[in-house]
């Protein structure tokens, strides 16, 4: 699939169907065909995103790790030497007990996929987003 949830190349005679429709014409066209164990269709368990309910697809997407450490140092360094000021005062210890145990971070682009998530929906947010 691609980012919006559409068949992409590798999907031979679906490509460029959307996932729902694709979906159904794959269990349309096997409806009929001989149903023995090696073509069962079985389904997997779907996760759902918590804000807005689409479904989250599996994925594979590239990830970048960014060594964390060797900038949290120059960081450091720039508050001990005044050169970066924390306000108040009392916060530049927390700062640094915090930069000292920084660890390397993942990025990788979301596996949420589908029209949903390729905007925000502000009117969405808004209303599942209200306290009680």
């Amino acid at each position: 699939m691609d980012e919006h949830a559409h068949m992409n190349a590798n999907a031979g005679v679906y490509a460029g169907l959307d996932r729902y429709e694709a979906r159904k014409r794959v269990l349309a066209e096997s409806a009929g065909q001989d149903s023995s164990p090696a073509k069962k269709i079985t389904r997997s368990p779907s996760a759902n995103a918590d804000r807005c309910g689409t479904v989250v697809e599996p994925r594979l997407s590239e990830q970048w790790f960014i060594k964390i450490q060797p900038l949290a140092q120059k960081a450091i360094k720039a508050v001990e030497s005044g050169e970066i000021t924390i306000v108040p005062e009392n916060y530049k210890q927390i700062y640094l007990n915090w930069m000292n145990n920084i660890y390397d971070w993942c990025i990788s682009r979301a596996v949420v996929v589908g029209p949903s998530h390729s905007r925000l929906d502000l009117r969405r947010l808004q209303t599942r987003n209200r306290g009680p």
